[in-house]
């Protein structure tokens, strides 16, 4: 999360490839709080189209992982409108 603000659309594309890799999101309920912090702490208007384009596939795709307690409802939907919000928030200023 430190290195957030370095991120490029090279970084963040990679990002979300390790991370959504084979459908399978890595194990954790704070994901989606991470996934905010990142977003918010690298989110910048030259990345903000890119970063909205990347959270409406992850939402189009529905990806939902294989956690091992997983709760029923359980998605990344409400992080991914999260930052879609703050992407169009940066696009119009």
């Amino acid at each position: 999360i430190e290195l957030a603000s370095d991120l490029t659309e090279k970084n963040i594309d990679s990002f979300f490839e390790i991370l959504f890799k084979n459908n399978q999101v890595y194990e954790s309920f704070r994901m989606p709080r991470i996934l905010k912090n990142i977003a918010l702490n690298s989110l910048n208007k030259e990345n903000a189209s890119f970063w909205r384009q990347t959270a409406e596939e992850v939402k189009k795709k529905k990806f939902r992982g294989n956690l091992i307690n997983y709760l029923d409802g359980f998605s990344y939907e409400e992080s991914m409108d999260f930052i879609i919000e703050k992407c169009d928030c940066e696009l119009d200023s």
